[in-house]
């Protein structure tokens, strides 16, 4: 007798839809089958598609940048997540500058995780690093963190990681994120909205992605470039590097760039959807689109503000830099790509983060599950962020989440939030 039984649905197995029934015993999915087997409940999915639970790897919550804190924590943002059909994310560890910092940052950011209403984990995360990276490469895979984050820019801040450690990452059994932008080229005190995006230009990305990409080669790394941002960065790595992607060389994108582009800059909002790095031209934007095949994961980098702090100052320089994005990115690009989207939400994140229980439909895996209804449409509104307001307000949507499962049971239901407690998932290499 399974506890409950998940009838009549198109299951997402193997990359193809397939008319199947999923069965759940104490959190797993314990059965999949054509028949109908004794269940103790059962969930009636015809006309929808069954999808595993979203993964996004790239969010910041409750993340301080001295005068501004993002405006979702722990718990606010993962039941915006959960209405978008999220039930797991990755956060990231405050900057460490030495071995040392590591076992504090993670203490502190396993303590402001306990609110968190589905599963999670972090990226070990590096500023201007001193000394051995041995010792706390050690620390995170004992902790149960397989990822770290380096920066190639910030160095006004001191988070911009000097180029020999950034070659021993490289050169370890670990995942390696990078904000990619060349620091010469990103000017960070720039004061005009209007023209933001020339402060941090297509150009920086791509020319530093090429760096890194010889650096992958030459010791061969794994390296996942977060929030790309310009089509001509995909196409330069798909001309010189195209053995590597997929295989070595992982690239994320935001809904925010697929999306949104500097015409969003001009006028009195502008301020509203400042980030970093940035929105960019409608041909970068097209460009983007069309090698989306290139693209490993969707990220949302979800780090929104509120309206009050976004317009606070005049310049560019001093507006807090992120946008919300987490509980509209699955439609937000399925209403772009349709299903080419779902192994970017799913077993791509799951495969490339060591998340071995989360991502795909099998039996002995977490019970995550999304009831999604491609015929419905979904109106963005103000959302379940403490933001108030979003960037994609407004906007009719193809596609609608019914219900969203964590771990077998209710998440979401028809707009309904149930109880639920998030767990910290320790991860490790293969």
């Amino acid at each position: 007798m399974f506890d409950r039984g998940f009838i009549g649905g198109d299951l997402y197995l193997e990359g193809a839809f397939k008319a199947m029934n999923l069965y759940t015993e104490e959190g797993k999915i314990a059965a999949i089958s054509r028949d109908l087997l004794p269940c103790r409940e059962t969930v009636d999915c015809q006309g929808l598609k069954v999808l595993p639970g979203f993964i996004d790897p790239h969010v910041h919550f409750a993340l301080s940048l001295g005068e501004f804190t993002s405006a979702d924590d722990f718990e606010s943002g993962s039941i915006a997540g959960a209405y978008g059909g999220v039930t797991t994310f990755i956060d990231f560890l405050d900057p460490a500058m030495r071995a040392g910092d590591f076992k504090d940052h993670f203490a502190r950011r396993r303590a402001q995780a306990l609110k968190s209403r589905v599963d999670y984990s972090f990226h070990t995360t590096l500023g201007h690093y001193e000394g051995d990276l041995s010792p706390l490469i050690e620390d995170s895979l004992e902790a149960g963190l397989t990822s770290i984050k380096i920066f190639t820019t910030y160095s006004d801040s001191g988070r911009d990681c000097p180029p020999p450690v950034i070659e021993a990452c490289l050169r370890s059994p670990l995942t390696i994120l990078s904000h990619t932008e060349k620091d010469a080229l990103v000017d960070p005190h720039w004061q005009e909205v209007a023209s933001y995006e020339a402060s941090r230009p297509a150009r920086s990305e791509t020319e530093e992605a090429l760096h890194l990409a010889d650096l992958v080669r030459a010791t061969g790394g794994t390296l996942y470039m977060v929030h790309t941002s310009a089509g001509s960065t995909v196409a330069a790595l798909a001309e010189n590097h195209t053995d590597l992607l997929g295989k070595h060389l992982f690239l994320e994108t935001c809904p925010q760039y697929l999306h949104l582009d500097t015409d969003a800059f001009k006028g009195e909002s502008g301020r509203l959807f400042l980030l970093a790095p940035p929105l960019r031209s409608p041909g970068e934007q097209a460009l983007l689109r069309s090698l989306f095949r290139h693209i490993a994961t969707i990220g949302t980098d979800h780090c929104p503000f509120m309206k009050a702090e976004k317009l606070r100052y005049p310049e560019a320089s001093r507006v807090p830099k992120g946008i919300g994005g987490i509980e509209y990115a699955f439609l937000l690009l399925y209403d772009l790509f349709g299903d080419e989207v779902i192994p970017r939400f799913t077993a791509n994140p799951a495969a490339i983060f060591h998340l071995e229980n989360k991502g795909t439909l099998e039996t002995g895996k977490d019970a995550d599950l999304n009831l999604f209804d491609p015929s419905g449409t979904t109106l963005v509104e103000g959302g379940h962020s403490r933001s108030d307001y979003s960037p994609y307000q407004g906007r009719t949507l193809k596609g609608s989440l019914r219900a969203t499962y964590l771990r077998g049971e209710p998440l979401v239901k028809e707009g309904i939030l149930y109880p639920s407690q998030g767990r910290f998932i320790r991860r490790r290499l293969k």
